[in-house]
């Protein structure tokens, strides 16, 4: 399984998420604290609390850190 954590959205951010991932081949989450969401539900993501970290996971690694750079925060 791969996890990463993924930078602050807006509600426009959160759309253009969404949109890629409904275009993503595999299956994704979205997890935050005890909760895991379906990255492909805009509804699922929307009741996350986007002022707390929120991690991307997938177990399918097929370009999945090119797909989502944009979004997935910087390791320090």
């Amino acid at each position: 399984m791969i996890k990463r954590k993924i930078k602050s959205m807006t509600t426009k951010d959160v759309q253009k998420f969404n949109k890629l991932c409904c275009n993503y081949p595999g299956n994704i989450d979205l997890a935050q604290e005890r909760y895991l969401v379906d990255a492909k539900s805009i509804m699922g993501i929307f009741c996350l609390d986007m002022e707390k970290p929120i991690y991307i996971q997938t177990e399918d690694n097929k370009n999945f850190e090119t797909y989502f750079k944009e979004f997935i925060e910087e390791e320090r």
